[in-house]
């Protein structure tokens, strides 16, 4: 089910190293009622963390997000991520508190495009 509903709605930026991903960020610009887009994902292989293909991948996750008419992206960190937290804190990311927070339990991020 979740995998059908992505590969129908999800929208990925990818970095590749010699034909390789190395680098992705998943999620959805679909919301045409809010334009709201959210991340759901972003990872690199082990051998290329920290080494900013993960921001590379988000840039291209924010492009992709403008061009299909998104106003805003948010996404959850784990609060105990600090490097996760910088890199979207360098990005433009900030703290959004909501009432009935549905993971209070992780940082709630976003960051406006518009």
């Amino acid at each position: 089910m979740l995998a059908s509903k992505f590969e129908k709605y999800g929208t990925v930026s990818y970095v590749r190293e010699n034909g390789k991903i190395i680098a992705i960020c998943a999620g959805y610009t679909n919301d045409q009622v809010q334009r709201l887009g959210y991340i759901s994902v972003v990872a690199s292989l082990p051998e290329y963390t920290n080494k900013g293909y993960g921001k590379v991948a988000v840039q291209g996750f924010i492009e992709k997000a403008k061009n299909a008419g998104m106003k805003a992206i948010h996404l959850y960190a784990d609060k105990e991520n600090k490097i996760a937290l910088n890199m979207y804190g360098k990005l433009g990311f900030v703290d959004w508190i909501i009432p009935d927070e549905l993971r209070p339990e992780d940082k709630h991020l976003i960051r406006w495009i518009l």
